[in-house]
């Protein structure tokens, strides 16, 4: 089912652990006095997003908040300490990350948009806070191997103030004019003392089984 939603009371909120979902032909427009939004804004299919009835700064993503999917925000996204997960995300606007944002990328093979996240911003981008990197569907890029996650069409500012690897990868970041490019330099060995503890931990825990089933 497809069609358009338009919100325009005086205060509309998602609770914390509620969904927006706003799914491929389908438009929803935010255009309150006050919104609220304490849960997460997902889009699918290629949805459309309208953030320009909020104001100058658009959408906030604040804490506990969430935007996420694939398809097109027309309007400007502040994400002042929230979670921004593109698949394959338009922004017709401005993106502003603040120190207590965070801006999560999935990558799982080479082709832009379908195999790794990417954020397209039609204006400018403002960096700070959080990028987390995570590998996905088994997949290994080469040490050769570059993805260019974020591109802004009106210039970038700034830079993320943390880089996290999840599940040991190791990234180096560029900054280029316009475009936010990640080159993947490996994934990180466990000391030996972390290494035995693990291995430690892993006997434990089948031992832990083992005895369970024998009782």
């Amino acid at each position: 089912m497809s069609g358009t939603l338009l919100i325009v009371p005086d205060t509309f909120v998602n609770e914390a652990g509620g969904t927006l979902q706003v799914s491929g032909g389908s438009t929803l427009s935010l255009a309150a006095t006050l919104f609220e939004n304490h849960g997460a804004i997902e889009l699918t299919s290629g949805g459309l997003l309208y953030t320009s009835g909020l104001g100058s700064a658009g959408l906030e993503l604040t804490l506990g908040s969430s935007l996420l999917g694939e398809g097109t925000v027309s309007g400007n996204v502040t994400n002042s300490a929230g979670l921004l997960a593109p698949n394959a995300m338009t922004l017709s606007g401005d993106y502003v990350q603040a120190a207590d944002g965070e801006l999560v990328i999935g990558i799982g093979g080479l082709v832009q948009g379908l195999e790794y996240d990417f954020l397209d911003v039609s204006g400018t981008a403002s960096l700070a806070g959080t990028l987390r990197l995570e590998l996905e569907d088994g997949f290994l890029p080469s040490v050769t191997d570059s993805f260019v996650i974020l591109e802004a069409d009106g210039g970038l500012s700034g830079t993320f103030d943390e880089l996290i690897g999840l599940g040991g990868s190791q990234w180096n970041v560029s900054y280029l004019p316009t475009q936010v490019v990640v080159a993947f330099e490996g994934i990180s060995v466990p000391e030996p003392g972390s290494l035995g503890m693990g291995v430690i931990a892993i006997l434990f825990f089948f031992g832990y089984r083992r005895a369970k089933r024998s009782a």
